[in-house]
């Protein structure tokens, strides 16, 4: 991984304010009940400080609203700053939201990827996951096709199941300009594996590709029946069951 720089080449009096700033936005709206509530939903081991999804994002776009920017370098200490320091989940969150908040959208380019790769592999969950690759690689991959397709074929056969799922969920939204090959590579070197995440993903990724080409994806489950697993073949297949152009799983 090519890692952001260490914390203590990075630590300016502006992004540590920004940080601090950030925090008691936030936690303004904790609340202890909901936070152990939220810990044992997730089964998170990260805990949570009890604030819903809309404040959070309320809170956070207020304090990104109010602590400005001037260089792309700066935006990504940021991010980074929150992500690596935060002691609750919605610290966390707000990293996440920083990271695609759109006055800044312009700068979520490849110079970001460490930033981003060093998120997803540390999150490794897929509560923090699944929004980095949809929206962040989702992004990257299709604004940087030729910088970033490179990086989803290695990914995919990575040792980290969380690089492994990305390559597999990247194109989730790219419907009818999804790049074919590497989407089926990635859901080949990963067919065999038993790990959930990686067996929900294929089916996930497939089934949503069959929205755009149903026959691509019949035809690649069909041929790979025996390999793929049970979850991914229904998953993959859950639009056209549910449709009545398909009755049974091959």
């Amino acid at each position: 991984m090519n890692a952001w720089p260490a914390e203590e080449s990075f630590l300016t009096s502006h992004v540590i304010d920004f940080h601090q700033a950030l925090f008691e936005a936030i936690i303004h709206y904790g609340d202890p009940d909901r936070a152990f509530q939220q810990q044992r939903y997730v089964k998170s081991t990260m805990p949570f400080m009890g604030v819903n999804a809309q404040n959070v994002r309320q809170a956070a776009k207020r304090t990104f609203l109010e602590w400005t920017w001037e260089m792309q370098s700066e935006w990504l200490e940021a991010i980074i700053r929150v992500w690596r320091y935060a002691t609750y989940r919605e610290g966390r969150y707000a990293a996440i939201q920083l990271a695609e908040f759109k006055p800044y959208g312009h700068w979520l380019d490849p110079n970001a990827l460490p930033v981003i790769e060093e998120m997803i592999v540390s999150g490794s969950w897929w509560h923090f996951v699944d929004v980095l690759v949809t929206r962040h690689m989702g992004t990257l991959l299709q604004n940087h096709r030729n910088s970033i397709r490179p990086v989803i074929l290695r990914w995919a056969v990575a040792d980290d199941v969380w690089k492994r799922r990305t390559a597999l969920l990247a194109q989730l939204k790219s419907k009818r300009s999804t790049d074919i090959g590497p989407l089926l590579y990635a859901v080949d070197v990963s067919k065999k594996e038993d790990d959930f995440f990686l067996r929900k993903g294929i089916g996930w990724a497939l089934r949503e590709y069959s929205k755009t080409d149903p026959q691509t994806v019949l035809d690649y489950v069909s041929a790979n029946s025996t390999e793929l697993s049970t979850l991914s073949k229904r998953e993959a297949l859950k639009i056209l069951l549910n449709s009545g152009k398909l009755d049974q799983i091959p």
